[in-house]
């Protein structure tokens, strides 16, 4: 057989490798906000919308704000308990309302970073703050279950937490997790019901344990796993105190709370009652997050996952102020303005919502819009008189 041919000497040269791929441009601050909507969803905090109502020495947030020199500084309101923040989940298949429409809400992107901070979750609003076994944090309030109930801790949290402040079950009684004080008497509960001399003498087991759903042995009798087995157990007629006796979910089970929110929703949809002047449940739920010692990196999850400031019946003025006061502190956080049905407590509604839709927040009726992508293109400094007031430059 013929020889091949000679090897070629030197080899030939090979063609220059292909020049890499320009990164994809950054998306733009709305994108970016609908995007984690969309994938995600989102958690919602309203600014001052309770926590400044307390007193607290460490006065509200927005002064808080004015008078942090870094980024950890900063904390958010502890709104429903001594260490409990408060929050409501938002994607397309919920409604679009808030706690407090009149507030400045923070937004976050409910990544699996950040949900997995979560403690619990309520498909309504459970008024942990008022009704927690930890803590009455509306001390004084008539909403309070017990007159001699404390503000701070009614002694379940501080036996939970005694031996570990990084204990989970510490972590998720003082995140309003357990089951109402309000609610502990409930005949519902059988053998678990509990006086009103056991609560406060610190003896009620409904308080020692949280209001998981899933319990096969627990105070419901049973799991609660599928929506509408939610919805004819918490949400019918003759039910009292709705938002108090409800279950809450782990953080493994956002699929089955947020399908759970939806079925309770489109049923308070259907037999509305404003739960503000009733005992009908209110059109948002609640995702509560435990601040305390033992909480870990729960302020850099935030910052990470802060898309912006909304201002839905709010002031332009102070959503500028604190986005520029982020900013001074290191952190661009861009602003929106958005439409929002009703205006609890009066006005609460589910008008706008549709059950069988998917809201595109940019559209018709809440009409999305970008403020400004950072907080110094907010400033005028025709406005500056003086560092603080009306003056956007920073101290």
């Amino acid at each position: 057989p013929p020889l091949p041919p000679p090897p070629l000497w030197p080899p030939p040269s090979l063609p220059p490798p292909p020049s890499p791929q320009p990164p994809p441009p950054p998306k733009s601050p709305l994108a970016t906000f609908v995007s984690a909507f969309e994938s995600h969803g989102l958690l919602i905090h309203s600014v001052d919308g309770f926590g400044s109502s307390q007193g607290s020495s460490s006065g509200s947030f927005v002064q808080r704000l004015d008078h942090a020199r870094n980024l950890s500084d900063v904390k958010l309101d502890t709104d429903c308990g001594e260490h409990c923040i408060a929050f409501s989940y938002l994607d397309p298949t919920l409604p679009i309302q808030p706690y407090c429409p009149g507030c400045l809400i923070m937004v976050f992107a409910a990544t699996p970073e950040l949900w997995s901070f979560v403690q619990c979750a309520a498909a309504t609003d459970s008024g942990s703050s008022m009704r927690s076994c930890c803590a009455c944090y509306w001390k004084g309030s008539t909403n309070c279950p017990f007159r001699q109930q404390q503000q701070y801790d009614q002694g379940y949290c501080q036996e939970a937490c005694s031996a570990d402040p990084h204990d989970e079950l510490c972590h998720q009684l003082a995140a309003g997790c357990s089951h109402s004080s309000r609610d502990t008497a409930n005949p519902d509960f059988g053998t678990f019901a509990c006086s009103g001399s056991e609560f406060l003498q610190g003896s009620c087991e409904l308080c020692q344990r949280p209001a998981w759903c899933d319990e096969h042995d627990g105070p419901y009798g049973g799991p609660i796993t599928e929506p509408q087995q939610w919805v004819d157990r918490f949400m019918a007629a003759r039910v009292q105190h709705k938002k108090s006796h409800q279950c809450k979910f782990r953080r493994t089970e956002k699929d089955r709370f947020v399908r759970t929110a939806h079925a309770a929703m489109s049923h308070l949809k259907q037999h509305w009652a404003n739960g503000w002047v009733s005992g009908a449940p209110l059109p948002w739920n609640e995702v509560n997050f435990y601040s305390g010692p033992g909480m870990g990196d729960l302020y850099p999850a935030f910052w990470r996952n802060l898309v912006g400031f909304v201002t839905m019946h709010g002031d332009d003025g102070e959503l500028a102020r604190v986005a520029h006061r982020f900013q001074a502190l290191g952190l661009d956080v861009p602003t929106f303005r958005m439409r929002v049905d009703g205006n609890p407590p009066g006005t609460s509604s589910l008008n706008w919502w549709q059950p069988h839709r998917r809201w595109d927040l940019t559209g018709h009726p809440h009409f999305l819009r970008l403020v400004s992508s950072n907080g110094g293109q907010m400033c005028d400094a025709g406005k500056c008189t003086s560092v603080g007031g009306n003056c956007c430059a920073p101290p």
